[in-house]
């Protein structure tokens, strides 16, 4: 078989990220769902590792508000403020449906009224603080 012209690899390449650009909405469900079993279990680590990994598929797929958001519950959950795990994960994940529910992939009035919530709470979280 002869080698693929660079032209004819660069248009596969760009077939499959555009396939998994399409594709992503169903797989982030799947994973929030995921993340929601975890937190149930209190299995905080894992939700960690996943909160990672959605940072940098969601930036990479043209998802920056749900990175954002990943960003935000992966910096809440390496906070020394464990009693509010769960309710940051609680909140995290509502706003994360909710930018996903409404196709909010780029900065807008609600996703950045969220991102601000959610930077309060991670940051109040960071610094040790009791929440408001």
């Amino acid at each position: 078989m002869p080698p693929l012209a660079i032209e004819d690899a660069i248009k596969a390449a760009e077939r499959e990220i555009n396939k998994l650009t399409e594709d992503y909405p169903q797989h982030l469900l799947a994973v929030l769902d995921e993340m929601e079993v975890a937190a149930a279990a209190a299995q905080w680590d894992r939700i960690l590792v996943m909160a990672h990994d959605i940072k940098g598929q969601a930036a990479t797929l043209g998802w920056p508000v749900i990175g954002e958001m990943a960003k935000s519950l992966q910096a809440s959950l390496e906070s020394p403020a464990q009693y509010l795990f769960a309710e940051s994960v609680r909140l995290h994940l509502a706003s994360l449906r909710f930018c996903l529910h409404k196709r909010l992939c780029a900065e807008s009035r609600d996703a950045a009224r969220l991102l601000g919530d959610l930077r309060i709470l991670t940051g109040t979280m960071r610094a040790g603080r009791p929440a408001r």
